[in-house]
């Protein structure tokens, strides 16, 4: 199968349909062809599509300034839904299961000595004070560069810097101690502003379905790129399902994924370094469809299970539990290491029905999410690339958009800013 259009965007996660129905607002008669390796729209944010049979992953809940974005090309189709049938409650509380008990903080306290206390008893929250003096050094940016090893006071085992490992993991940050305080702060500013949950693939293809009625947008699904090539300005994708060819080409993939089918030489310099300077995160995940909520009405849709490092995301709307382990990408290339995080995930749904009277799930559906977050760069080195004017990497005939294609810490920010360079380069205005 060959097919051709004016514009390929491969990635059909927020930022690709984003992109897709931005141009299709502006430029009505640009064609697009948007791929999709997975069996739906969503990303890395994909939520379960019973229709698909995709499963529900953690990485579920956006920023409100991103939703403002999808919803206003949401509302401008007089045909369309309203954007409040795709959205879910914010998430206000963190559960925390030790032992057989469970204990709730709610979310904008995760950083403080409550949810110390919560996450490792009432000596993390007496020790606390070592972590507001290590987030203090924000303010003094000579020293905020360093790594958060360079200016821990305590010891590694003391019970605030327990919490904080905890915490941190919960945020994509599997590795606490080479951060900088001021990422580690910036990830928790997300964590508690960017937890809006809802049916994005369901959303995606409310997005899309505009220029898909008036025949201006392709989508394929199952489609994986194997390679790429640019001659005599056009592009040429070879795919699991056939070639595709257009003029002008999008990334709207991660750097780690996109390496594997766009050679080195087509990537612009500035953009090269994102990948081999931050280090992705990965995330083992168990999903089941649950049967029985329990007797605690409350339950949190967030929680930490202290004992195996791992976190649980509940799918009320779809009867859904995911378990979750955060890894660094490196240890999801050793096999055992990745059976250990699945034994983790194991006992964590124990302890989740021993902690919760009556919660019942079954049928374990396991994956790996290979790039689930990247790892903030160190601060003298996004200092360095903040310098850099980002928009200067997007070309008429090559673009890129995406919550890793940008220097800030907020991968929302960066996503919105890369999909508007890229549009208004793409649709010439």
């Amino acid at each position: 199968m060959e097919k051709s259009c004016d514009l390929l965007i491969v990635g059909g996660g927020l930022s690709g349909v984003l992109l897709a129905a931005k141009l299709h607002e502006e430029t009505p008669e640009l064609s697009i062809g948007l791929l999709e390796k997975e069996v739906s729209l969503g990303g890395r944010l994909a939520t379960r599509d019973d229709e698909s049979g995709r499963w529900y992953l953690g990485l579920s809940a956006i920023s409100e300034a991103l939703l403002q974005e999808l919803g206003a090309y949401l509302g401008r189709d007089p045909e369309g839904a309203d954007l409040d049938e795709f959205i879910c409650s914010p998430v206000k509380t963190l559960g925390v299961i030790s032992g057989s008990n469970m204990t709730q903080v709610a979310v904008e306290q995760t950083l403080s000595d409550e949810g110390a206390r919560a996450v490792a008893g009432a000596a993390a929250a007496r020790d606390w004070t070592l972590v507001d003096e290590l987030l203090a050094l924000i303010e003094e940016a000579k020293r905020s560069d360093q790594p958060i090893s360079n200016l821990w006071k305590g010891t590694r085992k003391s019970p605030s810097a327990i919490a904080l490992e905890h915490l941190a993991r919960l945020w994509g940050i599997a590795d606490l101690w080479s951060t900088s305080p001021e990422s580690l702060q910036q990830r928790c500013r997300d964590f508690q502003t960017a937890l809006l949950r809802g049916n994005w693939s369901a959303l995606c293809r409310e997005l899309l379905e505009p220029a898909r009625r008036e025949g201006a947008c392709e989508v394929s699904l199952e489609t994986a790129v194997i390679t790429a090539e640019y001659k005599d300005d056009q592009w040429s994708l070879r795919t699991t399902k056939g070639r595709f060819h257009s003029r002008s080409l999008v990334v709207a993939q991660s750097p780690w994924e996109a390496m594997l089918w766009l050679p080195k030489d087509y990537w612009p310099n500035r953009l090269v370094s994102v990948p081999t300077k931050t280090k992705p995160i990965s995330a083992v995940l168990m999903s089941e469809k649950v049967s029985s909520f329990g007797e605690d009405q409350d339950l949190p849709e967030v929680m930490l299970v202290t004992a195996e490092n791992t976190q649980v995301y509940l799918d009320r709307e779809h009867h859904s539990v995911c378990f979750q382990a955060t890894i660094p990408y490196e240890m999801t290339l050793d096999a055992p290491e990745v059976v250990k995080a699945v034994r983790r995930l194991k006992r964590s749904k124990k302890k989740l029905a021993n902690a919760v009277s009556g919660f019942a799930s079954s049928g374990e559906h396991i994956a790996l999410v290979p790039v689930a977050w990247s790892q903030p760069l160190a601060s003298n080195e996004r200092r360095t690339v903040e310098k850099l004017d980002f928009t200067s990497f997007q070309q008429k005939h090559l673009a890129f958009c995406g919550d890793s294609y940008g220097p800030g810490l907020t991968s929302d920010q960066n996503l919105l800013n890369s999909v508007a360079s890229a549009a208004k380069l793409l649709s010439g205005r």
